[in-house]
């Protein structure tokens, strides 16, 4: 099941103006904002923040959203439109505790022909949280290709990073699609997933899946770790803009402290511009 929150009604002059924006690639990003719920959207600073994060993507994946009432995401849905128009798809809360999470896509309007979504079905009862699939054709492209983002619970990262190339092949099966992005907060990394598991991990062992995000970044924003832990995997035949590849140090970009940044989140954002 998943919720689509409509757009708030921006100005006429930029939605025109869209039409001339569709010759550029697209660039996509997931994040953990932790935890996120109206105690941060009633934040000025932390809601100011998140939109400046946020505007910056074509496609962002935000995950460990707490937000049943979706009171949060359309204060920042809101927030963003006043930049630009997005569409947010938002899943239920899903978790086998009582500790429930959800993810939320948010996605410019006007530079998709059309989306779909699914909440990966599980039958084998792989994951804490069921991974959430975009589908999405660009405007700009003939090429169709969706996403599966997913937020690994850290204490099961090897055996649930492993089923993620059945939800690959759910994906492929489902949107009769075979180009793809996993994208999300995997774990993998530091005491989750040690060097050996992640030699073995399937997307350092095939040919057709590539980590675009190097295990040497640090997607942290405390400055005491230094971990890897989200990723973006892209299938074989996605091109991405050299060197686009990276976390997005909102610390450093938008000049805060770390304590001003640990408000917004303990992580930084991931990306990567693709050519479609």
């Amino acid at each position: 099941m998943e919720i689509i929150i409509k757009s708030w009604p921006v100005l006429t002059f930029f939605l025109l103006f869209q039409t001339t924006l569709y010759s550029r690639p697209l660039k996509f990003g997931a994040f953990n904002v932790k935890s996120f719920g109206i105690a941060k959207v009633e934040r000025p600073h932390v809601l100011k923040s998140l939109t400046q994060i946020l505007i910056r993507y074509d496609v962002v994946l935000l995950q460990e959203i707490r937000d049943k009432s979706l009171f949060a995401v359309e204060k920042l849905h809101e927030s963003i439109n006043k930049f630009s128009p997005y569409k947010v798809i938002v899943s239920s809360p899903d978790g086998r505790s009582r500790y429930k999470e959800q993810y939320a896509y948010f996605f410019r309007e006007g530079y998709f022909e059309y989306f779909k979504s699914s909440v990966y079905p599980d039958p084998k009862d792989y994951f804490e949280r069921n991974p959430f699939l975009l589908h999405i054709k660009p405007k700009i492209s003939k090429k169709c290709l969706f996403i599966i983002g997913a937020h690994i619970k850290p204490s099961d990262a090897v055996n649930e990073i492993k089923a993620l190339e059945k939800v690959y092949a759910y994906g492929k099966k489902h949107f009769k699609e075979k180009d793809a992005l996993i994208m999300g907060d995997l774990n993998a990394d530091c005491s989750y997933m040690n060097n050996n598991e992640l030699d073995r991990a399937f997307f350092n062992t095939s040919d057709f899946f590539h980590s675009v995000i190097h295990r040497s970044e640090d997607t942290t924003t405390r400055s005491s770790t230094d971990c890897a832990y989200d990723r973006i995997i892209l299938t074989d035949d996605l091109f991405f803009r050299k060197k686009s590849p990276k976390t997005y140090n909102f610390l450093k970009e938008l000049h805060l402290t770390e304590e001003e940044a640990l408000q917004i989140s303990d992580h930084f954002p991931v990306e990567v511009t693709l050519y479609l």
